[in-house]
């Protein structure tokens, strides 16, 4: 069994594999249990699911701790964990702290490793992720922070590491409707979000649906199932509590972290529940499944 987080960009991702299961996941906690959740969704033996997941994360530390509650689960295979992150300064923090969850565990030294990678270059990625080797990916707000042409490459590598069958889960931001965004709603967005090329939910399928029939695994693949569910109302009402939350306790941050950094993350709040406020700006959790292509 294996699980795995990785990342690019200004996200943290880890990547898994084993004999029997893999999972490639990653991010701060929340997101990799929603990787949790979806797999445990799947009903299917443990030793014959193989996940990979990948999200977006800024601390290795908060997956790996995930990835040990999954590992921890009694499973009658031997599980690793390969984890990847595009900043090696993540990748030697997550190291210091890996030990602590192997103590806590109590897993092998070799359980899990982890390695500074770029997911979107081909060369790179196949050095830690095979093609064909795994059933499943998860990813939680990465793309949005990629540029398309790199955006695509990520998408190619990703799907090219499914095996027939395999299965897929992406949340990310989209656009709603034809309403194009406002000027200040761009600039913020590229400014203090980092996210770039936002695309509709036709344009996010189609460029899924080419990413797959080209992707760089061992056979042709194309996406036979795909679901898009709306995050929109849940990612407005989540960010406007979280505004109110930080507000609330903006004093424990700034003892904590200093001004600087509360007012950093004040920024961040603000400019994203102001974004989803405005309806112009919406959230998707994308769901699907491949199949060998049709000859």
């Amino acid at each position: 069994m294996g699980y795995a987080f990785s990342n690019i960009q200004a996200a943290s991702c880890l990547s898994c594999f084993a004999e029997d299961v893999s999972f490639l996941s990653s991010a701060m906690s929340l997101w990799a249990l929603a990787g949790l959740q979806l797999v445990h969704s799947i009903a299917l033996s443990p030793i014959s699911l193989s996940w990979c997941a990948y999200a977006c994360a800024s601390m290795c530390a908060h997956v790996l701790a995930i990835s040990f509650l999954l590992l921890s689960k009694p499973v009658s295979c031997n599980a690793k964990v390969i984890g990847l992150d595009i900043q090696q300064d993540l990748i030697n923090e997550a190291n210091v702290l890996k030990p602590l969850i192997d103590d806590e565990f109590a897993l092998g030294a070799e359980a899990c490793k982890l390695y500074a990678c770029d997911m979107t270059d081909k060369a790179s990625f196949s050095n830690f992720v095979k093609p064909s080797s795994v059933d499943g990916w998860f990813s939680h707000l990465v793309f949005l922070h990629i540029p398309l042409p790199r955006r695509e490459e990520s998408f190619k590598n990703l799907f090219g590491t499914l095996k027939s069958g395999g299965r897929f889960s992406i949340e990310d931001y989209v656009l709603m409707g034809t309403e194009k965004l406002l000027p200040n709603e761009l600039k913020v967005l590229d400014e203090v979000v980092g996210a770039c090329a936002l695309p509709t939910k036709s344009e996010y399928e189609a460029t899924l649906r080419s990413c797959c029939e080209k992707s760089y695994g061992r056979q042709q693949l194309e996406i036979s199932s795909l679901d898009f569910e709306d995050m929109s109302e849940t990612w407005t009402t989540y960010t406007a509590g979280r505004r109110e939350s930080f507000a609330a306790n903006r004093a424990v941050h700034v003892k904590l972290h200093g001004e600087a950094s509360a007012k950093m993350m004040e920024n961040f709040y603000n400019a994203v529940a102001d974004l989803f406020a405005g309806g112009r700006l919406g959230g998707a959790k994308i769901t699907g499944q491949v199949a060998a292509r049709s000859a």
